[in-house]
């Protein structure tokens, strides 16, 4: 497909750039105007979080949080610069090769002090990378009680770690020239060797406090699944027969970032006909094109100020879902209904529960589509013959991270606050042992998810999903 005639109808349709709002273009901190914010959230959040976190341990705690450092994929030669999340929601501070230090007092853990060391501004690093935040206006701007210059690390942190009777730092890995080996060094030197002490990890306590989104955390995620629905109809509004995997991918790439997006939240999966079989499918440039008649599967999402969206949808290249590939898709979208009815506040629900649901749904569909025998599914070993056509999970937690807080329990009961994604699929491989009009097909369809006192909210609701609106969106008549 000519590429100017794809982008000639992506400008027809949006026009060209759409403005942006201020907090949009807001990357750091606010003026004098309002409340004071930081990575879209105010000032005052980040100081309630690590009240929060100091509240679940002891008194007389240290916690360190070391920033991400730049990484290079060869000489002078960065990878886009993402910040530890951990750090970014203790701090909302952006930049690299940072260190926050929260301590409590030794009488109570309501008393915290924190620390947030940076490092000096630079006027050659500034000539390259940009305007960095003086040491001094770290308080006023972020909300701490003192900054310090990465020059006086060492004996910043030896002298936290002698006002404190314990030591948190999350045990990563870390490479010689970062910030997080400095930090693991100093800490294993002063704490370890020199004390005889020991180091505990954080993540359990760090993940079930990031697990519950407040209304400013809601609003970021909320604008990240918007800025990834634009750019999934953008591509939408891109498919023809012919059109390869990788134009598509470029599509979405552009409109997630005209729409504000720092990005994607991860690499797009793009799948045209049987490839969506393979879950992560990720284009190359010399990739195919996807031919008429075959369906696309894509999976994407957009980052946004440090939260992340997480999108899946498919749809037939040429306008039109044929009548298997329409049955099927209906199938998985009965079952991720039934499932996005479930994500409910009630105490009952978590999302290991509501897999093992989905696994009955899918099980009931596969029957009704002639692929499965309900003896079978009955049988010792009906789930292993589910999986053959459902092999992942139902969902995840979403937040900060795609994959938000690894530590935190499946089991664990949905709460308001908390973003899951709900994401049922069948992908039938091409096997004499299933009816031939399904063989090949695969197909996703993600939502990312609000739970509420008042039942589930679909922050994903206006990326089109019902297979009518679908097919309209294709044809250009939305």
């Amino acid at each position: 497909m000519e590429v100017s005639r794809v982008w000639g109808r992506l400008a027809a349709r949006f026009g060209g750039r759409p403005a942006r709002s201020a907090s949009q273009r807001r990357q750091s901190h606010s003026g004098n105007a309002g409340p004071a914010t930081v990575s879209g959230c105010l000032v005052t959040e980040f100081g309630d979080r690590r009240a929060a976190l100091m509240r679940t341990l002891p008194a007389g705690s240290l916690a360190i949080f070391p920033a991400a450092s730049k990484i290079y994929m060869a000489r002078d030669i960065p990878y886009p610069f993402h910040q530890d999340s951990d750090f970014r929601y203790f701090s909302g501070f952006a930049e690299p090769d940072a260190v926050l230090l929260v301590r409590s007092d030794r009488t109570s853990a309501e008393q915290v002090h924190t620390t947030l060391v940076v490092p000096s501004r630079n006027p050659s690093v500034e000539l390259w990378d940009g305007a960095m935040t003086e040491v001094a206006d770290v308080p006023s701007i972020y909300g701490v009680d003192s900054s310090e210059s990465m020059e006086h690390l060492t004996a910043v942190l030896q002298a936290e770690i002698a006002s404190s009777d314990t030591v948190f730092l999350e045990p990563r890995n870390a490479f010689p020239q970062s910030t997080r080996f400095m930090v693991n060094k100093v800490v294993t030197d002063t704490v370890v060797k020199k004390l005889g002490g020991t180091v505990s990890g954080l993540n359990r306590q760090v993940d079930s406090l990031r697990a519950v989104k407040s209304e400013a955390e809601v609003a970021l995620l909320s604008t990240a699944c918007q800025q990834a629905t634009e750019a999934i109809h953008m591509a939408m509004l891109a498919s023809r027969p012919g059109v390869t995997e990788h134009e598509l991918s470029a599509v979405v790439d552009y409109g997630c970032r005209l729409h504000g997006a720092v990005g994607p939240s991860f690499p797009a999966v793009v799948a045209g006909g049987p490839r969506a079989l393979t879950l992560h499918y990720h284009p190359s440039a010399d990739g195919p094109a996807v031919d008429d008649g075959d369906m696309v599967l894509m999976d994407f999402g957009a980052s946004h100020l440090g939260y992340a969206s997480d999108i899946s949808r498919t749809w037939p290249i040429a306008g039109k879902y044929s009548a298997p590939q329409r049955e099927l898709y209906d199938a998985v979208l009965r079952t991720q209904q039934q499932c996005i009815d479930m994500c409910t506040a009630d105490g009952t629900m978590s999302l290991s529960q509501i897999q093992q649901s989905s696994m009955l749904f899918t099980a009931q569909e596969l029957i009704k589509l002639g692929i499965l025998k309900a003896d079978d599914v009955a049988g010792a070993n009906g789930a292993h013959l589910v999986r053959q056509f459902y092999p992942h999970s139902i969902g995840h937690y979403l937040g900060m991270d795609v994959h938000d807080v690894p530590s935190c329990p499946l089991n664990r009961p949905l709460a308001p606050g908390m973003v899951v994604t709900i994401e049922p699929g069948l992908y039938i491989p091409d096997t004499p042992d299933v009816p031939a009009r399904f063989r090949g097909l695969g197909i996703r369809i993600e939502d990312d998810v609000l739970v509420t006192e008042d039942g589930p909210r679909v922050l994903t609701a206006g990326c089109v999903k019902l297979p009518d609106e679908v097919e309209h969106t294709l044809q250009g008549q939305v």
